[in-house]
């Protein structure tokens, strides 16, 4: 599903630079949030003048009875500061993925009749044709 985006600025103005890398790192973000239903992304920017830093929080919700991914970053650049913040929620996500139920059979071989990975008998036919 299409990923909600929502930003908010603190008495900032954005350059048309920083939108489109702001932009390119929630279509990452988008990206590893497709199976989730209704994702919604918040992006705070404020700016911190006397540290010459601006702070990024996103939050992001896995939808409406999902889990909310939070992260606090700061940086000198805009755009390092929205890469901080996106790559620390890109890792929270994968954390939570890792905890659900299904994460530990995820890429394992199927058990069943069909897709049996277990070690067959050799028959003597094999053998012959393995010496060719």
């Amino acid at each position: 599903m299409a990923l909600g985006k929502k930003a908010e600025t603190r008495d900032m103005v954005l350059t048309e630079v920083d939108r489109r890398r702001i932009a390119h790192r929630l279509q990452l973000l988008e990206q590893r949030l497709t199976h989730y239903p209704e994702p919604l992304v918040t992006v705070r920017l404020t700016p911190h003048p006397t540290e010459r830093q601006t702070q990024v929080d996103p939050r992001v919700r896995l939808g409406p009875e999902g889990a909310d991914l939070i992260s606090h970053h700061a940086a000198e650049t805009i755009d390092r500061a929205v890469a901080l913040a996106i790559d620390d929620v890109l890792c929270r996500q994968e954390h939570h993925h890792s905890a659900l139920p299904h994460a530990a059979s995820f890429g394992a071989p199927s058990r069943g009749k069909h897709g049996s990975t277990a070690a067959r008998p050799v028959r003597k036919e094999d053998k012959h044709h393995e010496r060719e």
